[in-house]
């Protein structure tokens, strides 16, 4: 009888030590799986954002030439700045998908700064003096990098989290 329940737990022991091994193995799949993703993730985030940046950044650039060629008496030239906004509205989509929400509204609140930069320089011709046009230009470019420096602030956050924090995505 001692042979048997010997042979009893024996088998119930291997039983335990199979299913608790099944279970560590699918357990660090899971993990596995799951930092991966995150890394693709983080990636994709990351591209996004530092294209929607790099086009912002662009805008301000773009925007402060041509304030200077307004300055200056001369005609603006508003293919470059019609340009950056098509490509700035076209990386607004990607950081949405991307996420967080918290980011995305940032990104819109991007765009939406420099809906109002684009207003003002199609008021340029409107004006007929140029300090006030060229004024009111500069507060909106102000605007546009207060604006961008939101939007870096909240994407640099989303990137640094190692994801031992709880996520509000």
């Amino acid at each position: 009888m001692g042979t048997v329940l010997a042979a009893a737990l024996a088998a119930i022991g291997g039983f335990g030590a199979g299913f608790a091994t099944g279970w560590f193995q699918r357990e660090s799949a899971r993990i596995a799986a799951r930092a991966e993703h995150r890394r693709e993730r983080r990636q994709q985030r990351h591209d996004s954002y530092k294209e929607f940046m790099t086009i912002s950044t662009d805008m301000v650039a773009l925007s402060y030439g041509q304030m200077r060629t307004q300055a200056l008496g001369r005609d603006i030239e508003t293919a470059p700045l019609n340009e950056a906004a098509a490509l700035l509205q076209a990386a607004l989509i990607e950081v949405s998908l991307s996420g967080p929400q918290k980011v995305a509204q940032r990104a819109q609140d991007v765009c939406d700064t420099m809906h109002g930069l684009m207003a003002s320089f199609a008021m340029f011709s409107e004006f007929t003096e140029a300090l006030v046009s060229t004024e009111m230009c500069r507060d909106d470019i102000t605007k546009l990098e207060e604006a961008n420096q939101r939007f870096m602030q909240a994407a640099q956050s989303v990137l640094d989290d190692d994801g031992s924090r709880r996520s509000r995505e």
